[in-house]
């Protein structure tokens, strides 16, 4: 891929990055013309059907996934897939599983760490009596910060707002998009 054409992939995937990060959606016009771009991309450099395999290999099982569990993958994922799997394969063999292997993991690592800090504040807010600012996410995606304070029992109250849920059991939403992006570009970068 040339430099021009490498750089204006970053700059496409910042934006979808910035945008999956705020809305949690990824817009069909951006995944679309990412897709369209790298296949004429492709076909203009005589490496069309490395491209089309890239893509279809990356795209086959984000799509599973989003049949199986489509509250756990979006299918603006599965048509980011095919842009990237596509512009992966362009950078080669090695760049492709860099890529297809690092985002999933990206995302884990990512969920885990998110996980142990709201185990670590909850803990530590419990044990010290302390109020804690727990964000938790509402059924509009939008973060609605909850208060925990420990009564006498050690027990924790909720503070603020009428709703008791827990926040601990409130599911973590990390959008997947910007792991793809950032495994992408690194993988084609480094591999």
């Amino acid at each position: 891929m040339t430099t021009a054409a490498f750089c204006l992939f970053i700059a496409w995937s910042v934006l979808l990055c910035v945008i999956d990060i705020h809305t949690r959606r990824l817009p069909n016009a951006l995944t679309s013309v990412g897709a369209a771009s790298v296949f004429v991309f492709a076909f203009a450099n005589d490496v069309l059907p490395v491209a089309v395999i890239g893509a279809a290999l990356l795209t086959v099982p984000y799509l599973t996934a989003h049949l199986i569990a489509p509250a756990a993958l979006g299918a603006g994922d599965v048509k980011l897939a095919v842009a990237l799997g596509g512009a992966a394969a362009l950078a080669g063999p090695r760049a492709w599983v860099w890529a297809a292997l690092l985002a999933p993991l990206v995302t884990a690592g990512l969920g885990v760490a998110l996980l142990a800090h709201r185990w670590v504040v909850r803990v530590v807010g419990l044990r010290s009596g302390v109020a804690v600012d727990l964000p938790v996410a509402s059924h509009d995606g939008a973060s609605q910060p909850e208060i925990a304070r420990a009564d006498d029992t050690g027990a924790a109250r909720m503070l603020g707002r009428p709703s008791a849920r827990d926040p601990v059991r409130t599911p973590i939403l990390i959008p997947h998009g910007p792991a793809m992006c950032v495994a992408t570009l690194s993988a084609m970068a480094f591999a």
